[in-house]
């Protein structure tokens, strides 16, 4: 389903994340320890707008789940927009609450004054 020269953007992310992708190889070995930290017990609140023309998916989605390492429940929303070519993905920008992560796993969020 995902070409092999696949370009994954993460609009909005985490810091230590990457802002992007390069290849369906590189977006396995970003995700392979993903289990690791997080385990996610489902995902629900999907919303798909198509444009057939463009061949453009905007998907709208939730995640709940929890952290590994401290049991500490986990919940996200995305919105992606997915562009298909030949049956396959070929490019995904992804939008996700980033604070929602720093928070679920505990780390300090920065304030400014």
């Amino acid at each position: 389903m995902l070409a092999e020269d696949l370009v994954t953007e993460f609009v909005v992310t985490v810091p230590g994340y990457p802002k992007r992708a390069e290849g369906r190889a590189a977006l396995a070995e970003l995700y392979r320890g993903y289990g690791d930290a997080i385990v996610l017990d489902g995902a629900g609140d999907l919303a798909v707008h198509h444009d057939r023309e463009k061949s453009v998916v905007t998907l709208e989605y939730s995640v709940r789940g929890r952290i590994v390492k401290t049991g500490r429940p986990y919940e996200n929303r995305f919105v992606s927009i997915v562009t298909v070519a030949d049956g396959k993905v070929v490019h995904w920008r992804d939008y996700l609450d980033s604070l929602a992560v720093v928070q679920a796993l505990g780390e300090a969020v920065p304030v400014r004054d």
